[in-house]
């Protein structure tokens, strides 16, 4: 654990190296989340961690509280980037990269879940997952490209009137459609 170092903290447990922290509380879903991002770009510590391009070491202390119950949670996950000074320079702008890469990892998995019930699949053996899961980015793509606004409903309507979707696709001529 880098961040709680004897090397890093003088004999009166004071930082000696540059550590900022961030600080984020965010309400949702029953639960309250508590976020403490440190960062690091100290040039001893990363070179200790010897590992080539790295540009900073970042530790991210996530404490959950369910409303209803009051149980609490502490999940600790530490991690290492290479971002060029435009990215970031600091915990906030490292802590919104992290919130957005989670975001749109949620995102994809919803839709997948949702709408294809990818984690209900049986399909286990072989080379069928990753064949059904490059069908079901194909269709993600595609709906994205037709800037379809809800895919469960274009999943729908599609199945019940195959020749909207060949239309849709280019591949036969019908009046206009509205999704």
């Amino acid at each position: 654990n880098y961040f709680n170092d004897p090397i890093w903290q003088t004999a009166y447990g004071e930082q000696i190296c540059d550590i900022q922290t961030t600080n984020t509380l965010d309400a949702h879903k029953g639960r309250v989340e508590e976020r403490t991002y440190q960062v690091s770009n100290n040039p001893d510590l990363l070179g200790d961690l010897n590992w080539p391009g790295l540009t900073h070491a970042w530790k991210c202390v996530r404490k959950t509280t369910e409303k209803k119950t009051g149980k609490t949670s502490c999940q600790i996950a530490y991690g290492i980037a290479r971002l060029l000074d435009e990215q970031t320079n600091s915990s906030d702008q490292l802590a919104k990269i992290l919130r957005g890469h989670w975001q749109i990892e949620n995102n994809s998995h919803r839709k997948r879940d949702t709408v294809w019930n990818e984690d209900k699949s049986t399909i286990r053996t072989k080379s069928g997952p990753q064949v059904m899961s490059a069908l079901t980015n194909l269709v993600i793509g595609i709906f994205h490209r037709g800037s379809v606004k809800s895919f469960p409903s274009a999943n729908r309507r599609f199945r019940a009137r195959p020749k909207e979707l060949f239309a849709f696709l280019g591949l036969y001529r019908q009046q206009e459609l509205a999704f």
